[in-house]
């Protein structure tokens, strides 16, 4: 099993990010709207959705939209979610590897969030996301990728932490490898000990967008927050927005 299908589809996994919450989904996207005059007849493709905190959102706000993950336990927790909602929402839920899917049909947006990008062992790999998105998007459709800062991580360098969440103890370490920047993660509860792995791969900003161009896309944002501020080495995020051509 790939480190991302064990530890996405892992409770741990949702505990230890638990603080990147629905309203700081809900306030980068209504920065998101705003910015790019998002209206309710724009179909939208939330990849890499988790447990579908921004999906839902937008959904709320009266578009169309669809939300892709790998980790089948995230994509239970959304379909669940929207259940217990008053309101009659226009979402699905798919579970899908986003190398590779196929919906038959285009996106006017496509979002992917939280540094979902990078997951995989090899180069070509993250192009086949690209390619897979390229095939859902008409021309004119917008891409927006949230992305860690590369440059900030390899400043801050290697560390170990221990969070307490709970009652349930984390243990992780932080280094890197190659191209890679990865996390061992010990985690220690009541009913024993387990271990995952996190990584992303380390894309600088003049190589991702050179990956974008040639998948057919014009970068025309380059954003450093979800405030939309712009871009800088000490930016926290790094934020995509491209075109398709």
């Amino acid at each position: 099993m790939n480190w991302f299908e064990s530890w996405f589809d892992s409770p741990y996994y949702h505990l230890l990010y638990q603080h990147r919450d629905d309203k700081e989904a809900q306030y980068f996207i209504d920065h998101l709207y705003a910015k790019f005059h998002i209206q309710p007849s724009h179909k939208i493709l939330d990849l890499a959705c988790g447990a579908g905190r921004h999906a839902i959102f937008m959904a709320s706000k009266g578009n169309a939209v669809t939300g892709l993950d790998l980790a089948s336990n995230s994509i239970a927790e959304a379909k669940a979610k929207v259940l217990e909602l008053p309101e009659k929402l226009n979402i699905e839920f798919q579970v899908a590897d986003m190398r590779d899917f196929d919906l038959k049909t285009s996106f006017d947006l496509v979002f992917n969030l939280f540094t979902s990008f990078g997951y995989f062992e090899n180069k070509n790999e993250n192009l086949d996301v690209l390619g897979s998105i390229k095939k859902h998007q008409a021309k004119g459709g917008i891409l927006v990728i949230d992305y860690l800062n590369s440059q900030l991580v390899r400043a801050k360098g290697e560390e170990s932490y221990t969070k307490v969440i709970d009652a349930i103890q984390f243990e992780i370490h932080k280094y890197f490898e190659g191209d890679f920047v990865k996390k061992e993660i010990k985690v220690i509860d009541e009913n024993g000990v387990f271990h995952f792995r996190e990584q992303v791969q380390l894309f600088e900003s003049n190589e991702l967008e050179s990956m974008l161009r040639n998948q057919g896309y014009q970068m025309t944002e380059h954003f450093g927050d979800y405030d939309l501020e712009t871009y800088s080495q000490t930016s926290p995020r790094s934020i995509w927005v491209g075109t398709r051509l």
